[in-house]
């Protein structure tokens, strides 16, 4: 017996839409209803239902020109579709400041990203129903397209002042150096003898 097709959802590459967007205007009567019957039979993993192709048509222009500059490129086959941002200017300036978050070592969290970025809306006036709704879904992109990793800290080290702790770890190093401590003579005296 033949392998089972995996059923896990995929996007659609770019040669994928334009080939869908190509069947349907072939067509006597075109259908978005039909294109999308027959686009589900071809790509099981895309599983593609008419509002697909309803928002296909309406930025067909854009997939189009998506399609002629990657073309030019010799990339057109296996491109992926772009991703269209509404307010790019917000997507500039959280890249900007979480660059410079971490050049200065702040300690970010997701609250903390959450409420930057609603900042930023509302410094560019963005209206409350453009306004993204800084899912998890979001928030995991974001941290992946800025090169974040979530280490969750614990008690004191959760609420220490970074700078702080900075300046300890300088001055036990320097002791280690100027006075000769060996790194087996070094331990946390507060855990047991406080």
């Amino acid at each position: 017996a033949a392998p089972a097709a995996s059923t896990k959802k995929e996007n659609a590459i770019l040669a994928q839409q334009i080939e869908i967007l190509n069947w349907y205007y072939a067509q006597s009567k075109p259908s978005q209803k039909k294109t999308a019957s027959h686009s589900a039979a071809i790509y099981l993993n895309l599983h593609i239902k008419q509002p697909f192709i309803s928002d296909w048509l309406k930025n067909e222009r854009m997939w189009w020109a998506q399609w002629d500059e990657a073309q030019v490129r010799g990339k057109a086959r296996n491109m992926k579709c772009q991703k269209q941002v509404e307010h790019l200017e917000i997507e500039d300036m959280m890249e900007l400041w979480i660059a410079k978050a971490m050049w200065d070592r702040l300690h970010l969290t997701s609250k903390i990203i959450r409420q930057k970025r609603t900042f930023f809306a509302d410094l560019v006036e963005i209206p409350l129903d453009e306004c993204l709704a800084l899912s998890y879904g979001w928030l995991s992109v974001l941290k992946k397209g800025c090169g974040l990793k979530e280490l969750k800290r614990y008690g004191e080290a959760g609420s220490a002042d970074p700078v702080t702790i900075e300046e300890e770890r300088l001055r036990v190093q320097k002791l280690i150096l100027y006075e000769g401590y060996s790194l087996n003579d070094i331990f946390n005296m507060h855990l047991f003898w406080a």
